[in-house]
């Protein structure tokens, strides 16, 4: 059997990830990164920000389990072979690049032995966090994945209001 919308519940978790995301690039890109690490606002900037990265790198594994097992659409191809390929590929990313901008961060965190001045107040934050490996990475893939949540916005736009294809109704709550 064909279904015509996603599952229910990778519905929700879709909205919440994206949500989430948005407001964890943000405040990476902009408070985080512009904020110097001697300033008190910092900790728990960090907290929150590392708090929610764990919570998308949960909830972000749970909605490839749910994606998984459960019955999907089948994919909004067109007939362009090289742009469903780099279609397929952008929704595998969408997975992959939270995970590993997750996991980049949790290296971070323990490179710089932040739990313990975050969640314990014990030592002090590092003057810098540029010089770590870890942090490079971290930073790259959060620039990626706001690429990839863009053209990915942009494509369900173009599919919504030039194809005219209704792609977004795949992604709401009404009956399947």
């Amino acid at each position: 059997m064909t279904v015509k919308r996603y599952h229910a519940a990778l519905v929700a978790l879709h909205w919440l990830l994206a949500l989430l995301m948005l407001v964890e690039l943000g405040l990476g890109s902009t408070f985080l990164k512009h904020t110097p690490n001697d300033m008190p606002e910092k900790l728990l900037a960090l907290r929150n920000h590392m708090a929610a990265g764990n919570l998308i790198l949960i909830l972000t594994l749970i909605r490839l389990a749910v994606r998984l097992k459960t019955a999907h659409p089948p994919p909004a191809y067109g007939a362009r072979v090289a742009w469903n390929q780099l279609t397929a590929a952008g929704h595998y990313a969408l997975y992959l690049l939270p995970v590993l901008a997750a996991v980049s961060g949790l290296a971070l965190a323990v490179q710089t032995d932040l739990p313990q001045v975050i969640f314990k107040g014990i030592g002090h934050l590092p003057t810098d966090f540029s010089g770590h490996a870890a942090r490079t990475a971290h930073g790259l893939l959060a620039k990626l994945l706001i690429a990839l949540i863009a053209g990915h916005a942009l494509a369900a736009l173009y599919h919504q209001f030039v194809r005219k294809d209704g792609l977004l109704r795949r992604m709401g709550f009404k009956q399947r």
